[in-house]
C-alpha cells in the first residue's frame, strides 16, 4: 500500500516546533521594541538638554537677542527669564514633531510638581535662575534629571 500525506504525529511535531519559535520571536521582538523605546526617549531628553543649554549660550552672548522656536518663529532672549520659559522650550518640542515613543503624542510638558509619565520629557523652572529637565526613560528606572543653571 502506497501512502501519500503526511502522519498525524509528524504534523503534530512541526505545529510544536512552529509555536516555540514563535514564542521565541514574540519575546525576542518585545525586548527590542522596550529597548527601541528607551533609547528614544533617551534622545527625547538629550535634545531637549541640548536645545535649552544652547538658547541659554546664545543669549548670554547676545541678550538682546532671539532664540529659535521651531517653524520660523523666534522670541527675545529676555523670555528665558520669565515663568514661560518652559512653555517656550515646549513648544520647540511640539513644533519639532517630538513625540512620547510609548504613546505617541507630545513627548514634553513643563509640570513641577510631579515626576513625568512613562516617556515623557518635564521642563521645570526651580526660580528664574534653573531649569530642570527630567524624564522616565524606563519603567521602573529612576527618573533622569538634567539641571540647567541660568545665570
Amino acid at each position: 500500500m502506497k501512502r501519500n500525506g503526511f502522519t498525524l504525529i509528524e504534523l503534530l511535531v512541526v505545529v510544536a516546533i512552529i509555536g516555540i519559535l514563535a514564542a521565541v520571536g514574540v519575546v525576542a521582538y518585545n525586548g527590542y521594541t522596550t529597548s527601541a523605546k528607551v533609547s528614544a526617549t533617551k534622545m527625547n531628553h538629550s535634545k531637549v538638554v541640548t536645545h535649552v543649554k544652547s538658547v541659554i549660550a546664545q543669549c548670554k552672548l547676545d541678550p538682546s537677542g532671539k532664540f529659535d522656536l521651531g517653524l520660523n518663529d523666534e522670541t527675545p532672549c529676555s523670555n528665558i527669564y520669565t515663568s514661560d520659559a518652559t512653555q517656550l522650550f515646549v513648544l520647540w518640542t511640539q513644533r519639532n514633531k517630538m513625540t512620547n515613543p510609548y504613546n505617541g503624542y507630545g513627548c514634553c510638558g513643563h509640570a513641577s510638581n510631579r515626576d513625568p509619565y512613562l516617556g515623557e520629557t518635564y521642563i521645570a523652572a526651580e526660580g528664574t535662575k534653573i531649569i530642570k529637565i527630567k524624564t522616565r526613560a524606563k519603567k521602573g528606572d529612576p527618573v533622569i534629571i538634567t539641571t540647567i543653571d541660568l545665570i
